[in-house]
């Protein structure tokens, strides 16, 4: 990083495309933010690429974004790519995501991050240790800004007493084996822990009976699963799409999608199925 000699920020940094206009910029990183800033980048930007070890992030891409390989070094004004190839970018912005961090809380409260992974959490929510402790919106991925209202729902009924709160040897069991579930048996970094997968609809169902409230519409979940396939298929433009959620909460319907064409819908529509 000390020898690159273009300009280097963070994804949480990032504002705006117009302040990227006319340059070549390179984001690091393909999850969630990348993404996003890739194809908000278009409009703007002279070139975008797309810097990942995964597998391709969508079925076509603008022109001028182009997906490509990790980096495996910085030197002056260029980052050599995995496969090889110089780039260079006037920007490296790096998505490569965000570590924990809890700076005002007392040493005495202080959860366990280790490995990206807060520990002993029940529900990703209590700290068992400290069990009048609640996180609200540490899971990555899935459907954030919902879950993280159910989320609070279940701490409010926790501190209300709507339910009571299970021993501390109960909630600790209840962690290990979610634990398992999500990490263990998938072979997968403890960091995962916070990514609940296809788990968030029953994590979803928990929270809601526990805490006494109304789940999740069902169409809210279709329409998830819809917007992720039609990033695939509309990677630059697919934020300007409008949605509703019908009367009966169980589905949804568009009401503008960008350069809809038949079989694309035909693939996409879950709002029938």
């Amino acid at each position: 990083m000390e020898t690159y000699l273009g300009r280097l920020l963070h994804s949480h940094s990032y504002r705006t495309p117009s302040a990227f206009r006319d340059q070549t910029v390179l984001v690091l990183g393909a999850g969630p933010s990348g993404k996003d800033i890739a194809a908000d980048l278009v409009p703007e930007a002279k070139k975008v690429y797309l810097s990942h070890n995964n597998d391709p992030v969508a079925y076509e891409t603008p022109d001028i974004v182009e997906e490509v390989p990790g980096i495996r070094q910085l030197h002056g004004s260029f980052a050599e790519l995995l496969d090889g190839r110089r780039v260079e970018p006037d920007v490296l912005l790096m998505a490569t995501g965000y570590r924990y961090s809890f700076p005002f809380l007392s040493k005495k409260c202080h959860p366990v991050v280790r490995k990206e992974h807060i520990e002993h959490l029940h529900k990703f929510i209590v700290d068992i240790q400290h069990p009048s402790l609640y996180f609200i919106g540490l899971n990555k991925d899935g459907l954030s800004f919902p879950q993280y209202h159910l989320q609070a729902e279940y701490a409010a009924a926790c501190i209300a007493g709507v339910f009571k709160q299970k021993s501390r040897e109960e909630m600790l069991n209840e962690y290990d084996a979610m634990y398992k579930k999500l990490v263990t048996d998938k072979k997968r970094e403890a960091m995962f822990y916070h990514c609940l997968d296809l788990y968030q609809w029953d994590y979803h169902e928990q929270l809601s009976t526990e805490s006494r409230v109304p789940n999740l519409d069902q169409g809210l979940e279709k329409l998830y699963w819809h917007v992720v396939d039609r990033r695939e298929f509309s990677f630059a433009d697919f934020k300007t799409a409008v949605y509703r959620i019908n009367d009966d909460k169980t589905s949804f319907k568009s009401l503008y999608e960008p350069d809809e064409n038949v079989e694309q819908q035909k693939t996409l529509d879950l709002s029938k199925q």
